[in-house]
Order: C-alpha cells, then sequence, then structure tokens
C-alpha cells in the first residue's frame, strides 16, 4: 500500500504534462477559455517541478503554495468571466479575486508564515471555486439541457471544478486536525486520494482541450 501512496504521489507531477502539451498544440486556434486553461495547466506544472526540486534539495517549498492558490483563483476567474453573460458577474468576480488576494497576504504575513501549509488560503480558494462552479451549472443547466454541451470545453472545465474544488475543500479543512490526531499512515492515504483527485481533474482538462481541438478541426467552424 505505501509503495501504491508513492507511486500516485509522484506520478501526480507529471500527469499535468499531457493536457498542457495537448494545449500548445492548439494554443494558435484554440479560444480565449483553453488558452487560459493551457496557462493555468503551466502554471500548475511549473508550481509542482519547482516543488519537486526544493524539496529535494532540502529547501522548504511551503512559500509556493501561499503564491500559487491566489494566481489558480484569478485565472479561473478570467475563465468562469468570458461564460457568466449577466452585467453584474465581471465586477462581482473581480472584487472576489481582489478581496482573496488581500486575505491571503494577511494570512502568510500574520496567520500561516510562508514557511507554513497554507489551508486556510486553500480552504478559501475552495470554497469560492465550489460556489462559483456550482452557481454556473445552475445558471447554464437549462440551456444545456437536450444540447450537446459534452463538445464545449467550458462543461468539463466546470465538471473538474465541481469534482476536485468541493473534495478538496474538505480535505484541507480537515488536514492539520487529521495530521495531529491520525496516523501518519492515514494522513499519507489522504494525500493519495488528493493526487487521485488531481488525476481525474487534468483527464477532465484533457477532454476539455481535445473539443476544442475537435471544434477547431470541423471544416464548418474554420
Amino acid at each position: 500500500m505505501l509503495y501504491f501512496d508513492q507511486l500516485i504521489q509522484s506520478a501526480t507531477g507529471y500527469v499535468s504534462l499531457i493536457p498542457f502539451v495537448c494545449g500548445i498544440l492548439i494554443l494558435n486556434r484554440a479560444s480565449a477559455t483553453v488558452k487560459l486553461l493551457t496557462f493555468l495547466i503551466g502554471l500548475a506544472l511549473l508550481t509542482e517541478h519547482l516543488s519537486i526540486l526544493l524539496a529535494n534539495q532540502g529547501t522548504n517549498n511551503l512559500f509556493l503554495f501561499h503564491l500559487y492558490p491566489s494566481a489558480e483563483l484569478i485565472v479561473y476567474l478570467f475563465i468562469y468571466r468570458v461564460h457568466f453573460t449577466e452585467r453584474h458577474i465581471p465586477r462581482t468576480l473581480l472584487i472576489i479575486g481582489l478581496a482573496f488576494v488581500f486575505l491571503s497576504i494577511i494570512n502568510s504575513l500574520f496567520i500561516q508564515k510562508i514557511d507554513e501549509f497554507n489551508t486556510y488560503g486553500r480552504s478559501i480558494e475552495s470554497l469560492i471555486l465550489s460556489i462559483l462552479s456550482i452557481t454556473f451549472l445552475i445558471i447554464n443547466i437549462q440551456k444545456w439541457k437536450g444540447n450537446s454541451n459534452q463538445g464545449q470545453a467550458i462543461f468539463w472545465i466546470n465538471t473538474g471544478a465541481l469534482l476536485y474544488f468541493p473534495l478538496n475543500l474538505v480535505f484541507f479543512v480537515m488536514s492539520n486536525f487529521l495530521l495531529k490526531n491520525y496516523s501518519n499512515t492515514f494522513h499519507n492515504s489522504l494525500w493519495t486520494f488528493h493526487a487521485l483527485l488531481s488525476f481525474t481533474q487534468y483527464f477532465l482538462f484533457t477532454i476539455a482541450i481535445y473539443t476544442e481541438w475537435k471544434r477547431t478541426k470541423s471544416p464548418v467552424l474554420s
């Protein structure tokens, strides 16, 4: 079981390569949504590999996970901004993004320092994106009903967010408590579960990029 956990957790740093390469290959003709998605995946890939590099050198890499949530949330907000048609939404998303960055700075300076695990920032980000993805689904569910929504990249991106962030929220909220009160083996299994969530999310991102490739490849739409 320990070998399985190590294998899955090690592979997490590389699984994002697949959708990132796919996104780069169609970048010139991709929509703004897929360009932003490719940038998001590249950002995650860079963070993951910097984290591995620093860890192998014995350097504290936790500061990366104070910076990454703000960057990730902002890119997601740009993605959703493209697809929300309601007039008040862009301003709301801007306020959410600025407020989160401000709270992240306060957290990193005074609450959970940059050499500590950023459970608060990750939890709040997961809560925001959980609410946002559910709201987006509710607004669009009638529009998508009976249509080929599976052919839209945003459908798969939102599905990935719906699966990843609500479960991530529970994971990050409970992480410190579980670390202090349960065995390392159990805590390690939770990180494996988190890694499997990442696998699922990147798989859905790959489908999103594939649907974009298929759409732009069509003679009717080109």
